[in-house]
């Protein structure tokens, strides 16, 4: 247990606005999109370039098609493939074009 820990807090140190990430994918889980969007928006804001916070700000920014699509590409440019490929959320977004040349 103590490593576990001792494992998030040291993520937490690497990315600060992990919390406010996973707290958008939950509040757009819920359906609630508007309060998502803001989060997901410090979120990414308040972080350096973290590609895994892309890609949870683009599960996040539900009913944002515009920006899903941006997070998704900085998360694919930053190496979260399988995440992308595999995710149910993301999955009409597979299907764009700047998308599609970025995965290949």
């Amino acid at each position: 247990m103590e490593r576990a820990l001792a494992e998030a807090r040291r993520a937490l140190t690497l990315a600060p606005s992990l919390p406010e990430a996973f707290l958008a994918m939950s509040l757009a889980g819920s359906g609630r999109c508007r309060e998502a969007r803001g989060e997901a928006g410090r979120a990414v804001r308040d972080s350096l370039q973290n590609p895994t916070l892309d890609y949870y700000a683009a599960v996040a920014y539900c009913g944002d098609r515009a920006s899903a699509l941006r997070h998704t590409a900085r998360a694919i440019e930053g190496g979260v493939l399988a995440d992308v490929r595999t995710s149910p959320d993301l999955k009409p977004l597979l299907a764009d074009p700047a998308i599609q040349k970025l995965l290949r």
